[in-house]
């Protein structure tokens, strides 16, 4: 749609001459605005999380551990609540060697654990996770089952609230 604009313009000063040359001048401009709209969601969430962690600022906030199972989501949390704690389950990617390390230890759960861990945390406060889906796979299944899962395209959010 942006690109059909720009043609547009520029066929009409091409057609009107030297009058309105300005036009073909704020094309680019235009465009440039117009095409962040014409994005398809798909593509918003999975490349800008921010936009689906903004409506759900309050559940974070009020959340004591913020988890991620994604390095980049984990990255995009820690950015966008100004917090250092954020822990990653599962995945560390290109983070294994710093999580090895004594001072990194507990900023990774193994998978495999993350049940134990979260009995145990939820004890302490409320546990929010970010995961990232696959396109043909049910991520909440994978979790223990959330007090509230909310989800986007392929962002998910599971907020474990506190238990006594």
């Amino acid at each position: 749609i942006c690109f059909l604009f720009w043609a547009g313009c520029a066929w009409f000063s091409l057609r009107q001459g030297q009058k309105v040359w300005i036009g073909a001048a704020f094309c680019p401009l235009l465009c440039a605005l117009l095409y962040p709209a014409a994005l398809p969601l798909v593509v918003v969430n999975s490349k800008l999380p921010e936009s689906f962690l903004r409506p759900h600022q309050e559940e974070l906030d009020a959340s004591r551990y913020l988890l991620s199972s994604d390095v980049g989501l984990g990255v995009t949390l820690g950015w966008q609540f100004k917090r250092s704690d954020i822990v990653l389950v599962g995945a560390d990617g290109e983070l294994t060697y710093g999580l090895s390390k004594s001072e990194g230890s507990d900023r990774h759960i193994p998978t495999e654990d993350f049940a134990i861990w979260l009995a145990q945390a939820r004890k302490l406060g409320q546990v929010a996770l970010l995961v990232k889906q696959g396109k043909a796979t049910d991520a909440a299944k994978e979790w223990p089952e959330a007090d509230l899962t909310l989800s986007s395209q392929r962002l998910l959010l599971l907020i474990y609230r506190q238990q006594p």
